[in-house]
């Protein structure tokens, strides 16, 4: 077995799922940390420590960055929890740093759909 914690990105980390997987992260029962929490190029909360998105009376240390180019070498998988247009522009970021992927978003086109596909490959 390793010794490593696998660090984690949260994609969409202002959003409701977003929030939950920061908390579930944090909790430290599993192998993971969080390395990085990314939201929206529109947020409101970039820039601010993860404890502001969940109420924690402590800060954590780690900022929200509204740029996952910023992050790259702070996470071994992203886990994807945007938009599908946003989803697209991640695996495309994670396939071009080598990185993992995870995709909880919905409701991708037929055309997005196809690009996933090719990128998997």
């Amino acid at each position: 077995m390793i010794d490593k914690n696998i660090r984690i990105a949260i994609a969409g980390a202002s959003g409701r799922m977003g929030k939950t997987l920061i908390k579930l992260v944090l909790q430290n029962n599993y192998q993971v940390k969080l390395g990085a929490a990314i939201v929206s190029n529109y947020s409101k909360y970039n820039n601010i420590d993860v404890s502001k998105l969940i109420c924690l009376p402590t800060p954590i240390g780690i900022l929200t960055t509204n740029n996952i180019n910023l992050v790259n070498n702070k996470f071994d998988v992203l886990i994807d929890f945007t938009n599908p247009s946003a989803s697209i522009e991640n695996i495309k970021t994670c396939c071009r740093y080598n990185k993992n992927i995870v995709i909880g978003t919905t409701g991708f086109s037929k055309a997005q759909k196809k690009i996933i596909k090719k990128k998997v490959k």
